[in-house]
């Protein structure tokens, strides 16, 4: 009975959090104004950064240019964005426990919505957020085995 309270909340939990998610990635308002429908096909920057780096050197070294709050939101939110994802879907699925099926699962995720944000025009397509996002789900995934160890 108690694990399946626990699996419950944690299911419950998982549903807010992606909620939180959809709500940050799609639903506020847009970063960039497409002027036509081949900005959208681009995969130039800024529509589409395919460039490992590029935001993160841009950011990093010329922040100064930049607000704190941008600066912030690039760096730490992308990192803390995923990591409730690498510590509640290890939780729920015992498939998910492995560190490899676990981050190709989280790879795909990843790449599924950096296209959706492309596509729907709630963003840009940024091989560093997948990075960063990645980062915070790796860390989340250790969180969680580090819990899973204790309990036991």
């Amino acid at each position: 009975m108690r694990n399946r309270l626990l699996y419950y909340f944690l299911v419950f939990t998982f549903v807010i959090y992606a909620l939180a998610v959809i709500n940050a990635l799609f639903l506020r308002p847009s970063l960039f104004q497409y002027d036509s429908f081949a900005n959208l096909t681009s995969w130039d920057v800024p529509y589409a950064n395919l460039k490992p780096f590029y935001t993160i050197d841009k950011y990093l070294y010329h922040a100064d240019k930049y607000n704190f709050d941008i600066w912030f939101k690039l760096f730490f939110g992308n990192l803390v964005l995923f990591l409730p994802f690498g510590l509640i879907v290890p939780l729920l699925s015992i498939r998910m426990r492995s560190m490899w099926r676990f981050s190709v699962f989280l790879l795909l995720v990843l790449l599924l919505v950096e296209l959706a944000q492309k596509l729907s025009m709630a963003g840009a397509f940024d091989v560093d957020d997948i990075m960063m996002n990645f980062m915070g789900g790796i860390v989340g995934f250790g969180m969680s085995y580090k819990m899973r160890k204790l309990i036991r």
